[in-house]
């Protein structure tokens, strides 16, 4: 009888295809098979989930505090940032594991250093964002101060203006110091001048910070982690001077910290950000965080740019004295970037 392969026992295995790969024509950009990850973070039931704080962001995970202790962490949630809330499980291997992130209350961001169009978190969870400048090394410059305002505000947190080295000045210059500070003395916003050397006026710092979780952002070489130091003594944040050559800082701080004081206040320390770009401002939305726009005169137009129009009100305050000068200008340099 001749051999029938379809009454043979034995199944005839056909040759695997080679595996196809697809290419874009345009970018000649290949696309592979991805794999799925090893779930190491799908390892408990819901119950044993627990609530816990990120205190520290480090390569490959997190530090989460738990109660009184501080526990590293291991998970697939990879945009955590210091001050999110996450549920974490124990692991498989008898690890942490960051299972989810909680929605966040408030977010300080910019865009990320390697790819503008995204947005890069700094700090989640923040009731207060204290902008730190100084008197000299480095020299004062509201520009920053302005930028820093519009992106605080974007992200719900309310901002306090720290002005730090104070005695590194004398009392004439303090007085010049005040007088470029007072637009935002006018805006009700709280202006405190200390040193964190001395420890002059850190009192004050301390009671519109106290109880609450706080961001220090500014330039490098500021002061933010001497300010940190000088509030939590067990914080040992690094400091280090400024550059001879430009005044300007040397990013000491390389990566967030969260220091929490005796009274219950919670610090958050960043590194230096020399460039603090706004992310995805619209235009027409950037007027509205000028405040002091509001109580302008009417403009003639209702949706008048405040740039070029004609009889614009905002353009008459700026003339009378009404409004500052130097805070329209950062209005226009910031509108220029959009």
């Amino acid at each position: 009888m001749d051999w029938d392969p379809k009454r043979s026992s034995k199944k005839v295995r056909r040759p695997t295809p080679p595996r196809r790969r697809h290419w874009n024509g345009e970018d000649d950009a290949r696309f592979e098979r991805i794999r799925r990850p090893p779930a190491i973070h799908v390892a408990a039931r819901t119950g044993d989930a627990r609530e816990a704080s990120v205190v520290g962001v480090v390569a490959g995970g997190c530090v989460v505090q738990l109660g009184s202790e501080r526990i590293p962490a291991i998970g697939a949630v990879t945009d955590v940032v210091v001050g999110d809330v996450v549920r974490i499980v124990p692991g498989p291997t008898g690890k942490v594991v960051v299972r989810d992130r909680l929605p966040r209350r408030t977010v300080l961001s910019r865009p990320h250093p390697d790819n503008p169009r995204l947005e890069h978190a700094i700090a989640a969870n923040v009731d207060r964002a204290v902008i730190v400048v100084s008197t000299r090394s480095p020299p004062l410059r509201t520009g920053l101060v302005d930028r820093f305002l519009v992106a605080i505000e974007r992200g719900g947190v309310e901002p306090v203006l720290c002005v730090n080295k104070v005695d590194l000045v004398e009392a004439s210059e303090r007085v010049d110091v005040a007088a470029r500070l007072s637009p935002y003395v006018a805006l009700g916003m709280p202006v405190v001048s200390c040193s964190a050397s001395t420890c002059e006026g850190l009192e004050s710092l301390r009671r519109e910070i106290s109880g609450r979780t706080v961001v220090f952002v500014g330039h490098s070489g500021v002061g933010k982690s001497s300010l940190t130091n000088a509030l939590a003594p067990d914080a040992h944040r690094d400091v280090g001077a400024v550059r001879a050559f430009d005044g300007k800082g040397r990013h000491t701080s390389t990566s967030s910290a969260l220091v929490t004081l005796e009274d219950g206040t919670r610090l958050v320390d960043t590194p230096g950000i020399r460039s603090f770009g706004l992310w995805r401002i619209d235009r027409g939305i950037l007027r509205s965080y000028f405040p002091e726009f509001a109580s302008a005169p009417a403009c003639r137009f209702r949706d008048c740019s405040h740039i070029a129009e004609p009889d614009c009100g905002v353009r008459r305050a700026v003339e009378s004295g009404e409004i500052s000068p130097p805070r329209y200008q950062a209005f226009l340099r910031l509108q220029s970037e959009e």
